[in-house]
Parts: structure tokens; C-alpha cells; sequence
């Protein structure tokens, strides 16, 4: 059995393929790979608010007994603050001709949408030149708030009432997240009709485990069951993906969630057994990758004529997106360095 160590590396592994595909989803083809983009898009979101319940249950201890205020001063500082220094980061890279040019200025109507989409984030970031993407801090920002409240209403029950108690919450949550995603469809402020989905991806992650993983004989086993399971799940969530695309701020059906879980358990299996260096050094800094991959890929779309002008088609996709992913390293590379200047500067003063 693993130990907590493994099963940190595993989740870490997760994200680090979870964050590949969100590079991949956001780096667009031509319309005839739709298919692609909504496999893509059926679970990689999901993904992390799974990861992100599972390891609440694996930290719930460390989370919660210093009270609510340090709990969201660190979330702040986890969250927020990375979104402020992207937002900043993109303002200067995608409006960097109105900064550096004298003769050029930010419109009124402009600067309005600016402030509004760093308040706001949802929809109101697609108005700007702003990376859309930055909305994920905010939303899970508020999950990860009220998931502080459940995980303290959960760890209150006795065992037999906290079954029965998490149940019908879980049951809740996924019966409202399509009342409320046709009550507030697209994209509104701080993508709040995607946060019952991200609450009930949450739970799975969180109730999986609490009550499943000690018992999941399935996830320890290296036999043909295994392996069976595995990618049956994996064509399950690619055939829902297929019949009932969408996105965690656009469901249309209870099958796109059934879809996201097999896809990302599927995965998880993989990976328990296997879980590279490589996708774990992505999955721990992935929030670093995921605030900074869209500005590398504009640079990419620009230099893709001139590197590729010959090839086109899923060839120059998968390398383009390789790159990105090596810059992106880079950049990790480049924070650690400066991390360890920064430490060293205290130590001498």
C-alpha cells in the first residue's frame, strides 16, 4: 500500500497531465479536430477540482486547525495573489504598444473593461486581451472556501452521520448544477455558475479518499482487471465526451460529469503505477504553467508561420505545444532560481 508520500506524487502527476492538456486545449486547431477539444475539455478542468478535493482530505488536518482567518490569508496568498502577478504579467505583454508608445493610449472604454475583468474575472476577461483562462483562480478560490466549511462540517459527524450527511450533500450539489448553469448561462462574474461543478468534483476527489481509496483493491492490483478497467473507463469518458460535449461552465447533461470522472480515474490508474518526474515537476508547479501558458503560446501562433511554414495539421500541434511546455519549465526553472537568491539574501543580512 501506498504510503502519503507516493500518494502526493501520484496527485502530482495528475496535475502535471492535467496541466499538458489545458495547454493543449487552449492552443487551437483547425475546426476538424473538434472531437479533440471537447475530450479535452470534458475533463481537464475537472481534473483539478478533483485533485483538489482528494488532497483537501489527505491535509484536512494541517487545513483546518489553526481556524478560518489563516486559512484564508493562506488561500489569498496561494490564489489571489498569483492571479493579481498574472493579470499584471498579461497587462504588460498583450497591451505592451499603448505602455511603451507615447502616441498610443488605452481608451477609456478600455481601461473600464480592464477593471472590471480583474475584479470580476469570468466573461468580464474575454472583453480584454487578458488571458480568459485566469478565471480558474477565482472560482477556486470560492471552492476552496466553502470546501473549508464542509470538510469542517464532515470531520463534526459521527462516522454513520457523516455518510449519510456527505450523501445528500453530494446529491444536492449535482442536482443544482444544471438548474443554475440555465439560470446564469455563459460566462458570468467570477464563473460562478461553474461553482456547483466545481464543489461536486470536489467531493469526488475529497469523498474518494476518505471512504474508496483504503478499500479500492482495483488501484493496488497489477492484473488484466486492472488494465481492463482502465481503458474501458478511459473509451466510457471519451464516448460521453463525443455524444455530450461541454465545458465545466456549460453542461448540458449529467453525462458530461460521469464522463469527466471515468477520464480522470482512468487516468489516475495509469498513473499510480507509472508517475514520470517530468509530469510530476509540471503537476507541482502547475499553477505557474497554467498563469503563464497563453502569453508563451501567443508567441508560438506568431512565430508558426515562419518556423512551420510547410507543415501544418496535428505534426506542428503537438510540437508547438511541447514547446510551450519546455518554456514554461523554463520560467518554473527561472522562479526556484530566484527563490533560492532571494534566501540566500536573507541569510547574509
Amino acid at each position: 500500500m501506498e504510503t502519503s508520500r507516493s500518494r502526493d506524487r501520484a496527485v502530482d502527476a495528475l496535475k502535471g497531465i492535467g496541466i499538458i492538456f489545458v495547454v493543449a486545449g487552449h492552443y487551437n486547431l483547425h475546426s476538424d479536430y473538434q472531437s479533440w477539444y471537447d475530450w479535452i475539455w470534458s475533463f481537464h478542468m475537472p481534473l483539478f477540482f478533483m485533485a483538489g478535493g482528494y488532497l483537501f482530505a489527505l491535509n484536512s488536518d494541517n487545513l483546518t486547525k489553526h481556524g478560518f482567518l489563516k486559512y484564508l490569508l493562506k488561500q489569498v496568498r496561494k490564489l489571489l495573489l498569483p492571479y493579481c502577478v498574472f493579470f499584471v504579467i498579461n497587462f504588460i505583454f498583450f497591451y505592451r504598444q499603448e505602455i511603451y508608445h507615447e502616441t498610443l493610449t488605452i481608451p477609456a472604454e478600455e481601461q473600464l473593461k480592464l477593471l472590471q475583468a480583474f475584479i470580476l474575472g469570468g466573461g468580464y476577461l474575454d472583453k480584454t486581451r487578458i488571458d480568459f483562462a485566469l478565471w480558474f483562480f477565482q472560482l477556486y478560490f470560492i471552492s476552496t472556501l466553502l470546501f473549508y466549511w464542509i470538510n469542517r462540517f464532515h470531520r463534526s459527524l459521527s462516522a454513520k452521520n457523516a455518510r449519510i450527511w456527505m450523501t445528500v450533500l453530494f446529491l444536492l450539489t449535482a442536482a443544482s448544477i444544471l438548474p443554475i448553469q440555465r439560470l446564469l448561462p455563459g460566462r458570468p462574474a467570477y464563473h460562478i455558475n461553474a461553482l456547483p461543478a466545481a464543489i461536486l468534483f470536489m467531493l469526488i476527489g475529497y469523498l474518494y479518499h476518505i471512504y474508496i481509496k483504503k478499500k479500492d483493491s482495483i488501484l493496488y492490483s497489477d492484473g488484466w482487471k486492472r488494465e481492463m478497467l482502465k481503458y474501458s473507463l478511459l473509451l466510457a469518458g471519451i464516448v460521453c465526451a463525443y455524444y455530450f460535449p461541454g465545458n465545466v461552465a456549460a453542461i448540458n447533461s449529467y453525462f458530461y460529469c460521469i464522463g469527466a470522472v471515468c477520464t480522470v480515474y482512468a487516468l489516475y490508474l495509469g498513473l499510480n503505477t507509472f508517475a514520470s518526474p517530468t509530469l510530476i515537476y509540471l503537476g507541482h508547479y502547475s499553477m505557474i504553467v497554467y498563469g503563464t501558458h497563453r502569453l508563451v503560446s501567443a508567441v508560438f501562433r506568431r512565430l508558426e508561420p515562419y518556423i512551420f511554414s510547410s507543415w501544418d495539421g496535428f505534426p506542428v500541434y503537438f510540437i508547438v505545444v511541447a514547446g510551450i511546455l519546455l518554456v514554461c519549465c523554463m520560467e518554473i526553472a527561472i522562479w526556484n532560481r530566484m527563490g533560492k537568491w532571494c534566501k540566500r539574501i536573507n541569510i547574509k543580512k
